[in-house]
């Protein structure tokens, strides 16, 4: 008899304890969410360098100078690539989430736009 309970009462306890655990991210949001505007950034400029007479029909980005961009920024937010790869991938998993540091990135650029 106390075999069938415990049988049965491990995976209910399994249960309720699962739902009370509140899943955190690999990296914070507000941190997550500065790197991310960084990245944006970037990505802006590295476009931006690519304009000249060459690729002016052509919309691409300098893939050289972004994937130092991409380290630089990584380095100053003390956060290796693989933990960036993988923090991404878990906020891409909870969509609630990913939406909220988008929120916070277009935040930023839209202030940028009020200062001018």
């Amino acid at each position: 008899m106390r075999t069938r309970l415990l049988i049965v009462a491990i995976p209910v306890l399994n249960i309720f304890s699962s739902c009370q655990h509140e899943e955190k991210p690999p990296i914070p949001r507000e941190q997550m969410a500065q790197i991310l505007i960084d990245i944006h950034l970037a990505e802006a400029y590295a476009g931006i360098l690519t304009k000249d007479s060459v690729h002016a029909a052509v919309k691409v980005k300098n893939m050289d100078s972004l994937a130092v961009y991409y380290k630089e920024i990584l380095q100053k937010h003390q956060v290796k690539p693989d933990s960036f790869d993988s923090a991404f991938k878990w906020y891409r998993y909870h969509p609630a989430l990913m939406d909220s540091l988008y929120e916070r990135v277009v935040a930023h650029f839209d202030s940028l736009q009020m200062i001018k």
